[in-house]
């Protein structure tokens, strides 16, 4: 399908999903701290998962499981039906 396109007045087109990082400063410190916890150079890849209520779900190094995740995703019951899906955590 075609990228979406930008409203009248968005420079950006929307993408769902897609959220602004803040206090990037306290992230980048964050997974340091991860890393050297883990015993991993500071340069090496890694990814978080998060559950809809913040908390990780799982990390791994390396490139995120893209098709395990796809996999747990809950089915989509429309634009309020499973709002609260994955809250409980077996998401």
């Amino acid at each position: 399908s075609a990228p979406p396109t930008p409203s009248r007045g968005e420079k950006e087109p929307r993408k769902p999903f897609v959220v602004k990082p803040v206090r990037i400063d306290e992230w980048r410190q964050w997974l340091l701290d991860q890393k050297e916890e883990a015993n991993l150079s500071p340069d090496q890849g890694v990814w978080i998962s998060l559950r809809k209520d913040g908390r990780v779900r799982s990390s791994g190094k390396g490139s995120p499981p893209w098709m395990r995740f796809a996999r747990t995703l809950p089915p989509d019951k429309g634009a309020w039906g499973g709002f609260l899906d994955g809250m409980d955590g077996r998401v």
